[in-house]
């Protein structure tokens, strides 16, 4: 009977430590399973973020390129326009007195001071004139800077923004047009280049050259118009796209969960 209870007692006591054994490799696995899932996750988090500060980089990259040719442009074009404005101070003074040698047969002296004067105040004004657009064309330049800015972080973050590259082509080709006639028109003289003896005829030659100022300023005027139209074009198209301006909230809080 001891030997019965002995037997049963070793068979009893084998069942629990295989029991036992069978229970600990579980756990075991269980804990490995875990921490294998821990470190996948932890490199997954870290994959986010070095992809992300890679981003990040290359838009900073991009961004400071971009400024850097804008920049160089607009010193390049402010030289040039300061250049311009010198050499008009010099012109004007030389245009008075060009136009006083070649009005100097004209008997009425009250119609030779009144032309002198409106020789010299059309271009006063045209070189005025064209230094506000000038200015004006440098708040729409920056403008674009913003919307280039905005455009590039959109293409960041992975956003459709392929239809505003025609539209940024026009806004900046528009700009560059509007450059290249202020500096042109920076460069205009008004005045009459022969000797006029005959008063009808000096009458006609003053109102030819109003014309033609208030002609080519209003076609600058134009010029600098449709600069800005086509920037406000742009800005208005890149406002239709969503999440633009967004901050990458939902990445950020992935990478810290």
């Amino acid at each position: 009977m001891t030997n019965i209870c002995h037997k049963i007692m070793r068979k009893n006591l084998k069942y629990s430590v295989s029991s036992i054994i069978i229970m600990l490799s579980l756990v075991l696995g269980f804990m490995a399973y875990a921490e294998d899932d821990v470190t996948t996750t932890t490199n997954e988090v870290t994959n986010v973020e070095a992809q992300r500060e890679v981003k990040i980089e290359a838009y900073k990259l991009k961004m400071s390129q971009e400024l850097a040719q804008i920049k160089l442009r607009r010193e390049e074009f402010q030289k040039e326009l300061n250049i311009k404005r010198e050499e008009n101070k010099l012109r004007i003074e030389e245009i008075k007195s060009n136009f006083k040698e070649n009005i100097k047969t004209i008997k009425d002296e009250n119609k030779k001071i009144a032309s002198e004067k409106i020789v010299a105040t059309i271009n006063e004004i045209n070189a005025r004139r064209t230094e506000q657009l000038a200015e004006k064309l440098n708040q729409i330049k920056n403008v674009l800077i913003s919307i280039n800015s905005r455009i590039t972080k959109a293409e960041n973050k992975i956003l459709d923004v392929a239809a505003l590259s025609t539209k940024q082509s026009a806004a900046q080709a528009a700009i560059d047009k509007a450059n290249d006639a202020i500096a042109a028109q920076m460069g205009v003289s008004y005045s009459v280049t022969e000797s006029l003896t005959d008063e009808a005829v000096l009458r006609t030659e003053m109102k030819n050259l109003r014309d033609k100022f208030q002609k080519d300023i209003k076609a600058l005027n134009e010029v600098v118009k449709a600069a800005h139209a086509a920037t406000v074009e742009l800005a208005t198209s890149i406002a239709k796209i969503p999440n633009v301006d967004e901050e990458e909230v939902e990445e950020n809080d992935a990478a810290n969960n």
